[in-house]
């Protein structure tokens, strides 16, 4: 047999239990066992726990009772509260110092591996428990070291929501709800489909998926969004058609509409948004820096100059030592050199024009322990193997004497 059940609704319909006109001892419970699919479970094995609560749900337990039970052929099961397996006492309980609660624990497998499934707030059956407590007064059957059986009798009334006693003394009945339903929260951790009788505690939320260009809602339709984009599965588009025309932008767009933006707000009367450096200049320490058609701006530079007016320091201290050079700076220190790698070790880093020498046009230029070069001659004369000019042009105007040169710029 398939043991995978869900206890899925609680509804708890309480009555009091007569026996002959005495005061009730306890009062009925009935309930419905569903499947996860909402299909009745009928004939089935259940095991039960009932604790009352005081004060809040949660609150202290002053009762607990267990039962084993069968549903009928419409999933109800039917127990009677005050008559099951118990080591307390019902008529223990002070149903005026409420307000109470019962809280719901069910097997669906008939054992007793209970599943918390939720509280309810009692509504008016303990009340009727309540009443026995005026009963015993009346028989003075409540020791309270007389045999007069009228002297504790008082009259009871009833007022917006609060029940009085004529000698003192009330209760409030306007915190008992009338809706007796299990709260479904501890149905609902358990993952079961809430059914008829059960306080709803779902919402109406939805989730939104989007896969590739069809727009989903959960428990709803589907919307096919591909007449939005360019069938790429995307919605891209590339700027396109734009230009400037003098200062008008023209922002073109793909498959879209091109904007026209005027931008001549944003440039000067010449055509540019250019602007000159203008009405600066230096007054002792004081640069003023000015642009033109803007505010000026003065920055104070004394800070990086000697107090004289100027930044100006003089080579102090210098001297060459052998190979060591030292350079000294005015108000700053010094610093030494060493140069002997600059020399022929001799002390001094003198070296001889060696090896020179013309061939044609050509002029060679050795020098001791380096190497030669040659440099080519023929552009500085005038092909005939010398670089000979002739004078010519050459006058005297009045005072002025004018003198050319051939293939060159005269004077005068």
């Amino acid at each position: 047999m398939n043991t995978k059940r869900s206890f899925t609704t609680i509804t708890a319909i309480f009555a009091v239990l007569l026996s002959f006109g005495q005061a009730p001892e306890g009062f009925k419970y009935q309930a419905v066992v569903r499947d996860a699919g909402n299909v009745i479970l009928n004939h089935q094995a259940i095991g039960m726990q009932l604790t009352i609560q005081q004060g809040s749900i949660g609150g202290p337990s002053v009762y607990t009772e267990t039962f084993h039970t069968t549903s009928n052929a419409y999933g109800i099961v039917n127990i009677e509260i005050g008559t099951g397996t118990t080591t307390d006492d019902l008529s223990t309980i002070d149903w005026a110092n409420g307000p109470y609660f019962i809280e719901t624990a069910i097997d669906v497998t008939g054992g007793t591996s209970y599943t918390t499934m939720g509280a309810s707030q009692f509504m008016s059956v303990p009340y009727a428990l309540y009443a026995k407590m005026a009963e015993n007064v009346s028989n003075d059957l409540v020791d309270d070291a007389d045999a007069d059986p009228t002297n504790e009798l008082q009259a009871v009334s009833f007022s917006n929501d609060t029940l009085y006693l004529s000698n003192g003394g009330s209760v409030y009945l306007g915190n008992y709800a009338i809706d007796t339903q299990i709260d479904s929260a501890g149905i609902a951790t358990l993952g079961f489909v809430a059914g008829p009788h059960t306080i709803d505690t779902d919402t109406d939320d939805q989730t939104l998926s989007l896969a590739g260009a069809d727009l989903t809602i959960t428990d709803g339709n589907t919307v096919d969004l591909s007449s939005l984009q360019d069938g790429t599965g995307t919605d891209d588009q590339n700027i396109s058609g734009s230009g400037l025309s003098g200062t008008i932008l023209t922002i073109g767009i793909e498959g879209g509409a091109p904007e026209t933006v005027d931008l001549s707000s944003l440039k000067g009367e010449g055509g540019t948004d250019d602007q000159n450096i203008s009405g600066s200049g230096l007054s002792g320490t004081n640069l003023t820096i000015g642009i033109e058609d803007g505010t000026s701006e003065t920055v104070d530079l004394s800070s990086l100059q000697d107090g004289t007016g100027t930044d100006d320091q003089n080579i102090s201290g210098s001297g060459l030592s052998g190979t060591n050079l030292t350079i000294g700076i005015e108000d700053g220190t010094s610093e030494t050199i060493d140069l002997s790698s600059l020399q022929d070790g001799t002390g001094t880093d003198d070296q001889n024009i060696s090896g020179s020498g013309l061939s044609g046009t050509n002029l060679t230029i050795g020098i001791e322990d380096g190497t030669s070069e040659t440099v080519d001659l023929s552009s500085l004369q005038d092909g005939t193997g010398t670089d000979d000019q002739n004078i010519s042009g050459s006058g005297l105007s009045g005072t002025n004497l004018t003198i050319g040169i051939e293939d060159g710029t005269s004077e005068t």
